[in-house]
């Protein structure tokens, strides 16, 4: 297995952990939804959203997108 597969294995299982912690913890924990809910109050916050976006899309889909380029 390759450890770039790995990698995303245990991100998506630490994202999926916290947000079932944060799901069952009872306002303890923020959800997911919660800490962009948050982010997303102020223009700054709207910059590392569309940042982090972009940057996930361009990692995930178009590198990997269209084969031998």
């Amino acid at each position: 297995m390759s450890m770039f597969l790995v990698v995303w294995i245990v991100l998506g299982l630490a994202t999926l952990t916290a947000e079932v912690v944060g799901l069952l913890s009872n306002g303890r924990f923020p959800t997911l939804g919660d800490v962009l809910s948050f982010l997303m109050r102020s223009r700054v916050g709207r910059w590392f959203v569309l940042i982090g976006w972009v940057w996930l899309g361009w990692h995930l889909f178009v590198r990997s997108g269209v084969p031998g380029f």
